[in-house]
């Protein structure tokens, strides 16, 4: 499962796109599971571009859903709602 952001899209106020963009991670070779993890060491700050078609205000909403994998085994996936 890839990291998701969902945004409950109202097409008359904006356009969403597909891409997140992520700030770079640390590679870490972890010898007690014996493979590299992948991680941030503070807060992280994910972000999606969206296109706004109103001058209005609006609050936007949505899912941010990520699972954490490697070539053997996943995690449960994780999912936060705003609000």
């Amino acid at each position: 499962m890839p990291t998701e952001i969902i945004l409950a899209q109202d097409t008359l106020l904006f356009i969403d796109s597909d891409s997140i963009i992520e700030p770079e991670y640390e590679e870490i070779y972890d010898k007690v599971a014996k493979e590299m993890l992948y991680l941030h060491d503070s807060a992280i700050t994910m972000k999606k571009k969206i296109t706004l078609l109103s001058d209005s205000n609006f609050v936007l909403k949505g899912t941010f859903t990520f699972q954490t994998c490697d070539d053997v085994h996943c995690l449960p996936p994780f999912q936060m709602n705003s609000h």
